[in-house]
């Protein structure tokens, strides 16, 4: 039997913020964890616990205080620590590889909820003909409910609309990794369902997906949990 490879694997990471009289606050102590292709994994704890800190970390945006994070592209694209990898490729693991969603959403506000939902399909990994993947994202913005909303400019969305756009977004180039701060948490159940299962059918696809969420819908839906933070 072959062992699937991991495309993210987090060793003895410690996760928190350095004060600038050289002390630090330290919230996730030493955290090991190895995502493969096909896993949906969930990140619980309290508000403060460093969550949010973390899915920032996996993103390149940060680096954690210590421990390294290691992404592997199952195609053998691209590999390395995330903390050291060169602009160009780091760039390039952003735009390819990752799909990052956080709690900010950051549309472009003179775009249609459609254009901004499909603005990584020309630079993204796409399986199929860039009209198809088009097509792909506007039935996924339909199923979240936004066909009344393809046309209307970010500028106009609801807070929930936009966390919507923003998930399709980054599905939308078909990234080997998704990561997803909070993807249900301005949205109705209904919704969040969708959104549930958009993510797991991108697992199913061959995506290794990373969720923090307080919803008890996508902690119902995970295949394993992780909790950070004192209970």
């Amino acid at each position: 039997m072959s062992v699937i490879a991991p495309v993210l694997t987090l060793d003895r990471v410690q996760v928190g913020y350095r004060h600038p009289d050289g002390g630090t606050r330290v919230l996730v102590e030493s955290l090991d964890l190895t995502l493969a292709p096909g896993d949906v994994v969930g990140l619980w704890g309290r508000s403060g616990t460093g969550k949010s800190s973390l899915i920032r970390h996996l993103a390149g945006l940060s680096r954690p205080l210590s421990g390294r994070i290691i992404y592997r592209s199952p195609d053998g694209s691209l590999a390395g620590e995330v903390a050291d990898l060169s602009a160009g490729d780091l760039a390039r693991y952003r735009r390819v590889h990752l799909g990052y969603v956080d709690q900010s959403c950051e549309l472009i506000g003179e775009l249609s909820a459609l254009d901004n939902a499909g603005v990584w399909i020309h630079g993204g990994r796409l399986a199929g003909s860039v009209p198809e993947a088009q097509q792909t994202v506007r039935g996924q913005l339909e199923r979240l409910g936004l066909g009344h909303r393809l046309g209307a400019p970010a500028s106009r969305l609801s807070g929930g609309e936009a966390q919507r756009v923003a998930l399709v977004r980054a599905l939308s180039k078909r990234p080997h990794l998704i990561v997803a701060d909070e993807p249900t948490g301005h949205l109705d159940g209904s919704a969040a369902r969708e959104a549930i299962a958009l993510l797991r059918e991108h697992a199913a696809a061959g995506a290794a997906v990373l969720v923090a969420s307080h919803d008890p819908l996508v902690h119902a839906a995970v295949d394993r949990a992780i909790r950070v933070g004192e209970d």
